[in-house]
C-alpha cells in the first residue's frame, strides 16, 4: 500500500515540496500524494452538514453555563505592585507572569497569588522549559533560566537581539534566535553552538519534527510557496524544503510538525528513515477550514490537535489526519486572546468572550465580557475560574463553573534523548576491547562541556556516553547472569574509568541520566563510587521527579553508610544543588527532611554542623 511518503533526496542542498495535493522535487519527479489521501481512512467533515462520518454539532449546541461578567462580581481582586508585562506562562504550580518592578508572580489554579519572587532582569518574553523550569528573555539579548519557584539560576548574553520566545528541545536544551542567528544552550547555561541561518521568518515559530530535528521557516519564498530549513539539535543545517503553498501556522506534536496553509488545508510533516516526508494532508474542502488556522496540539490527549479558523473548529487525530469532531464556536479565531486546555475542556477566547468545549465539541461554559473591559491578558484555570490581568495593576478572578483544584490538565514537559539522531556506534567498554572512550576524548569532552561551542561533536560523544551509561547501569543494577558477563565486569574492575564516564554524563548539560544515577546510588555498595555518584547527582541537579534525592535519602539510613562522613557531606552538597535547581517544592518534599535527619546525634558533629550550614545556605539563597 502506498504510504504517502515523499522521499527527501539526501545530500546538501536537496529540496522537496509538500502540498495539500501533491509534492514534487526540483527534478520534476512527481510524488502522487493524492494516492495517499485515497489510502488514508480520512473522516474529515465537509464544510457543512454531517457527511464523512464526522459528528458535527454546530446546528444543535446544548445548553451550557453562561456568565455575563458585566452582571457578575469577581470572586476576588488582587492588587499587584505593577502591571503584568507579558502573557502568563503555565508551569507546574499554575501560571507565572512577570510584573513591573522586576518581580515574578505565580497564580494558583484558583487564580490567587501563591508566591512572588524578585528577579535581576525584567523578562520581556517567557516560555515553559523542561521539568517546570522557565526560560526568560530580558534586555533584548539576555537569556536566563529560572527554577519553578522563581529563582534565577543563570543568565547569558547571547550576543544578538532575541526575536521570539525560547524553544526547549527534547533533552532540555534551549534554542534562541534573532536576525540570522540561531543558538543552543544547555541547562547549565553553556552555549553548545551558534550558527547563521539567513532570512528567518520569525512570524512562524521554531518547531520540532518527531525525531527532534528543527524546522526553521524562512522569509524567502518560491513562487509564493513557503521555504524552511532543517537544523539538527547539534547545529548542523540540513535540507531546504519548499512547501506547495503558504504556511500560516505550525506547531510541534508527538507525530511531527502540524501545518496550516493559507488556503485552509492542513497537514503533518514527519521524519522517517529516508528523510522528511508528508505523513497526511487534508484539503480545505474536507477540513471545512478557510484561510488561516490556529493550531492547538494536545487537545484532550497527546494524539489530538485542534485547528480553528474563523468560527469553525476541528479536532483531528495527529497520526492519520482523520477529523474526530467538528463544531462552530462563538469565538472568532481571527482575534484569539487565549487557546488551551483545562481539566474541564478546550478553552478558546477572543477579545469579548471565552468558551469551553468538551471532546465532542459540546459547549460547557461561556463567559461574555465585552471588548471594553480593560485587560491585557486572561487565562482559565482547572478549578473553573477565568482570570483577567487588568491594565490597572489588578488581577480579577471570576468563577465561571465549579471545578476541582485537584484535577490538573497540565502536562509537564519531560526530557528524553535524541536517540534517532545520535551517531550510530556499537562501541562499549569490555575486557577484550578495553575502554570505549579514550583518555584524550575524555579530556576533550571535559573541556568542551565547560567552554562550550562544541557543536556537532556532541552527536558522537553523546552516543558513546549513552552506550557506556547503559552498560554501567546493567553492571550494577541488573540482578541476573547478564550483569556478570565479561563486558559488564569491565566497569567493576575499572572503577576510575567508570567514575570519569559518570562525571562526564552528569556534566553534559541536558536533562538526561538522573534515573540511571538514582538507580546506581541505590544499588552500589562501593563506598568511593557511591560518594562520587552522589556528587554527580549534585552536578546534574536536574531532578524533576525527585529520583536522585530519594535515592540519596535511602543511603542515609543504610547500615553500610554509618560513620562515612565524606559521603554524608557529599549528600548535603548534592541536596543543596538539586533543591536550588528544582526550587522550593523539591526542598519541602525531600531536601528539608534529609538535611534535618543529618542533624541527629548519630551522624556526628562534623556532619551535623555541615547539614546546619547547608540549611542556612538554602535560606540565604531565597529559594
Amino acid at each position: 500500500a502506498y504510504t504517502g511518503k515523499g522521499r527527501m533526496p539526501q545530500g546538501a542542498g536537496s529540496r522537496e515540496t509538500f502540498s495539500p495535493i501533491f509534492a514534487y522535487t526540483k527534478k520534476g519527479r512527481m510524488l502522487l500524494l493524492v494516492l495517499a489521501l485515497l489510502a488514508l481512512p480520512l473522516r474529515a467533515a465537509p464544510a457543512s452538514g454531517n457527511g464523512g462520518g464526522t459528528k458535527n454539532i454546530s446546528e444543535a449546541v446544548p445548553v451550557c453555563t453562561e456568565v455575563k461578567l458585566s452582571e457578575t462580581k469577581p470572586s476576588w481582586i488582587t492588587v499587584l505592585g505593577g502591571g503584568i508585562v507579558s502573557a502568563p506562562v503555565r508551569s507546574t504550580g499554575g501560571y507565572i507572569a512577570p510584573v513591573e518592578g522586576k518581580m515574578l508572580y505565580a497564580f494558583s489554579e484558583e487564580g490567587q497569588v501563591v508566591w512572588q519572587h524578585g528577579i535581576p532582569q525584567m523578562p520581556s518574553m517567557m516560555a515553559a522549559g523542561t521539568g517546570g523550569l522557565l526560560c526568560c528573555v530580558s534586555r533584548s539579548s539576555r537569556l536566563s533560566l529560572v527554577n519553578p519557584s522563581g529563582l534565577q539560576l543563570w543568565y547569558k548574553d547571547v550576543g544578538f537581539a532575541i526575536t521570539d520566545a525560547p524553544y526547549t528541545g527534547h533533552d532540555g536544551r534551549i534554542f534562541v534566535r534573532g536576525g540570522t542567528n540561531l543558538a543552543c544552550y544547555g541547562l547549565k547555561g553553556v552555549r553548545r553552538w551558534k550558527i547563521s541561518v539567513q532570512d528567518q521568518n520569525t512570524s512562524l515559530p521554531l518547531v520540532e519534527l518527531n525525531d527532534g530535528t528543527l524546522f526553521v521557516f524562512l522569509n524567502k519564498t518560491e513562487n509564493g510557496k513557503t521555504i524552511a530549513h532543517t537544523v539538527s539539535p547539534f547545529g548542523t543545517v540540513g535540507e531546504e524544503i519548499v512547501f506547495s503553498g503558504q504556511v500560516c501556522s505550525a506547531a510541534t506534536c508527538d507525530d511531527g510538525v502540524l501545518l496550516a496553509f493559507a488556503d485552509g488545508s492542513i497537514g503533518l510533516c514527519a521524519a522517517g528513515k529516508n528523510g522528511v516526508y508528508s505523513k497526511w494532508i487534508v484539503g480545505s474542502k474536507d477540513s471545512g477550514l478557510s484561510g488561516r488556522s490556529d493550531i492547538l496540539p494536545g487537545a484532550f490527549s497527546a494524539d489530538r490537535a485542534a485547528f480553528a479558523s474563523g468560527q469553525r473548529v476541528i479536532i483531528v487525530d495527529t497520526a492519520t489526519g482523520s477529523t474526530l469532531t467538528s463544531f462552530t464556536s462563538g469565538v472568532n479565531a481571527a482575534s484569539l486572546s487565549f487557546k488551551g486546555m483545562t481539566a474541564q475542556g478546550l478553552v478558546l477566547a477572543d477579545t469579548s468572550r471565552a468558551e469551553c468545549y468538551d471532546k465532542d465539541g459540546n459547549p460547557i461554559w461561556r463567559a461574555i465580557f465585552g471588548s471594553s473591559k480593560g485587560w491585557n491578558y486572561l487565562f482559565p484555570t482547572d478549578a473553573g475560574y477565568l482570570v483577567f490581568c487588568d491594565s490597572n495593576w489588578t488581577i480579577e478572578s471570576y468563577r465561571i463553573r465549579q471545578g476541582s483544584a485537584q484535577q490538573s490538565s497540565y502536562q509537564e514537559t519531560r526530557s528524553r534523548p535524541y536517540t534517532e539522531l545520535y551517531a550510530r556506534t556499537g562501541a562499549v567498554s569490555s575486557p577484550l576491547m578495553g575502554r570505549a572512550i579514550s583518555p584524550e576524548v575524555c579530556d576533550e569532552m571535559r573541556t568542551a562541556f565547560v567552554r562550550g561551542d562544541f557543536g556537532a561533536s556532541e552527536r558522537g560523544w553523546i552516543s558513546l556516553l549513552d552506550n557506556e551509561m547503559n552498560a554501567i547501569n546493567e553492571a550494577w543494577t541488573v540482578k541476573s547472569s547478564v550483569a556478570h558477563t565479561e563486558e559488564n565486569n569491565y566497569f567493576r574492575t575499572h572503577v576510575d574509568y567508570t567514575v570519569q564516564v559518570l562525571e562526564l554524563s552528569a556534566s553534559l548539560g541536558t536533562g538526561l541520566y538522573q534515573g540511571t544515577i538514582a538507580a546506581l546510588i541505590r544499588s552500589t555498595k562501593d563506598k568511593n563510587l557511591l560518594t562520587q555518584l552522589i556528587k554527580d547527582a549534585g552536578i546534574l541537579a536536574y531532578d524533576p521527579d525527585g529520583l536522585m534525592l530519594s535515592a540519596i535519602e535511602s543511603v542515609l539510613v543504610r547500615s553500610d553508610a554509618a560513620g562515612n562522613d565524606k559521603l554524608f557531606i557529599a549528600a548535603c552538597d548534592a541536596t543543596y544543588e538539586i533543591c536550588r535547581f528544582m526550587g522550593r517544592p523539591t526542598f519541602f518534599e525531600h531536601g528539608m527532611d534529609m538535611l534535618a535527619r543529618l542533624l541527629y546525634p548519630q551522624y556526628g558533629k562534623n556532619v551535623q554542623d555541615y547539614a546546619k550550614a547547608t540549611l542556612q545556605k538554602i535560606i540565604k539563597s531565597k529559594l
